[in-house]
């Protein structure tokens, strides 16, 4: 696969959600964030540190629980496996993590 594929739900062997289909890694990313907080983009570092994310802050959740319990699991484990390394999405800080 070329990278311009990962975007392409029928190339990919993920049977992710119907609001998940064509998302590229990133762009899965991108949905999650902006999914738990619309303005994502303008949040300050210290600011991403009061956002609450199913009850509770979001530096309290690990990268990886908060991926399973937002993302579908297919989806979840496309994002993991197109990264090709566990380190760009440790189950550390959410608020830390790129």
């Amino acid at each position: 696969m070329r990278f311009g594929d990962l975007s392409d739900s029928d190339k990919v062997p993920y049977t992710v959600r119907s609001s998940e289909r064509n998302m590229s890694p990133p762009q899965l990313e991108s949905y999650l964030l902006n999914s738990q907080a619309p303005e994502a983009a303008k949040l300050t570092l210290q600011e991403w540190f009061q956002v609450k994310v199913l009850g509770r802050e979001l530096y309290q959740w690990g990268c990886w629980n908060l991926l399973y319990r937002v993302l579908s699991s297919e989806a979840a484990a496309f994002l993991l496996d197109a990264g090709g390394y566990d380190i760009d999405l440790a189950n550390a800080n959410s608020v830390l993590q790129p």
